[in-house]
């Protein structure tokens, strides 16, 4: 089905909406909740032909610089490796006045029950990401992925509260890599994991706020002897009153040993 304008009511020609019917949704539809979102041009769906025709129940992320919708995807690094939702009805990308693809009004679902195996472009990533809000029909305990990403840095990275839940790892590493840590907030968490030969290094951002085994005034901890960094890991958490970052260390093999810097 068709129909012709992009809002109801405004007279006149505009590009057509197509609609089709919602079949990822399940239980009483008064149990999901939607917002209205703008898509941006290019959004895809790989499993359409044309794939600028996007399904209902497409997984979406959101461009961190637009605030425009895409479909997900794990590799990208513009924030839509992060899904934020599921499309609701079908768009055609193209505009009927242009012949060109552009920006597009949708509606997204945001929260409620929906058919795992009915999303388009869903892995486990984004099943661990959704969960929580949305009630996959298949739960199963491997939904709960526990951290919202899992990326690779190759040189140093000043971490941001909007990284939150992240896992970083030092895969591809030549060198050294220092993670600096943001101003401390309730909620935070972060996982750092040595892929790599080098040196991996976190360091607070403010002075004697780390809380290590046996020292409470940290300022950095890093896996930096030679054949004791591949395997560790640094984990930390904001304290209840966001004062101090509590970290957990774990060890690839018994004989690594991290350095604080206190």
């Amino acid at each position: 089905m068709s129909i012709l304008g992009q809002f109801t009511g405004l007279p006149g020609m505009g590009d057509a909406v197509v609609s089709s019917e919602n079949t990822f949704l399940w239980g009483p539809n008064t149990w999901y909740l939607t917002k209205g979102i703008v898509l941006s041009s290019a959004a895809v769906d790989a499993g359409s032909s044309p794939t600028t025709d996007l399904r209902p129940g497409l997984v979406l992320g959101k461009v961190t610089s637009s605030g425009e919708y895409v479909n997900y995807s794990a590799t990208a690094t513009d924030g839509s490796q992060v899904a934020e939702g599921v499309l609701f009805g079908s768009v055609r990308m193209v505009s009927n006045l242009s012949g060109s693809v552009s920006d597009m009004l949708g509606v997204m679902v945001v929260a409620g029950p929906v058919k795992g195996g009915s999303l388009n472009g869903i892995d486990q990533l984004s099943r661990g990401q959704m969960f929580g809000r949305f009630i996959f029909d298949d739960d199963l305990a491997g939904n709960r992925f526990g951290w919202r990403d899992v990326v690779a840095k190759t040189a140093d990275y000043v971490v941001t509260a909007a990284d939150r839940d992240t896992l970083f790892t030092t895969q591809g590493a030549a060198g050294t890599v220092n993670f600096t840590l943001p101003t401390i907030a309730k909620g935070l968490k972060y996982r750092f994991f040595s892929e790599a030969a080098g040196a991996m290094t976190v360091t607070a951002a403010a002075a004697d706020t780390l809380v290590v085994f046996n020292n409470a005034i940290g300022n950095a901890i890093a896996f930096s002897t030679a054949n004791e960094i591949i395997g560790g890991a640094i984990e930390v958490i904001a304290n209840a009153n966001a004062t101090k970052w509590l970290v957990f260390v774990s060890l690839g093999a018994e004989t690594q040993t991290p350095t604080i810097t206190a």
